[in-house]
């Protein structure tokens, strides 16, 4: 007589991932159910194809849009367009919104090596002073 087949509940543990290699706080739970579907015993249709990655806000599924800056998800577009009228720069680097005022202080308060203001044209690199120095004569309006 065969044995019986002996099973086995796997109770499965959350997966984060984060963006970078320090945990900065933001992570994503990849075990949601939101984020994967549970399999079905039935044929599935194909998931819509994804756009290619550019620099425009992410899109969801559910017509949710994520800030290519620093990354909040939106609710709807109402949402996302007040977001982008109050925080018109941001910086990449660090995931961070401002309004275009800011970019002086975020140029003093944190380091990098290339300009971080959206439509910027000057893409070379540069030393941490000479970034806040750019960013004060090019970015910085004063009354």
């Amino acid at each position: 007589m065969p044995s019986p087949l002996l099973t086995q509940t796997l109770i499965a543990s959350p997966t984060y991932s984060f963006d970078d290699e320090e945990e900065s706080g933001y992570a994503t739970d990849l075990s949601s159910p939101i984020l994967s579907p549970s399999p079905s015993p039935s044929p599935s249709p194909s998931p819509p194809e994804s756009p290619p990655l550019s620099l425009s806000p992410v899109h969801s599924a559910y017509d949710r849009k994520q800030c290519g800056y620093c990354k909040l998800w939106f609710e709807d577009e109402s949402e996302y367009d007040e977001h982008n009228e109050n925080n018109n720069s941001g910086c990449k680097e660090h995931k961070m919104c401002f309004p275009g005022s800011d970019n002086y202080s975020h140029a003093k308060d944190n380091h990098h090596t290339k300009c971080f203001v959206p439509r910027c044209e000057d893409d070379y690199e540069m030393s941490d002073g000479e970034v806040e120095e750019h960013v004060w004569k090019e970015h910085t309006h004063r009354g």
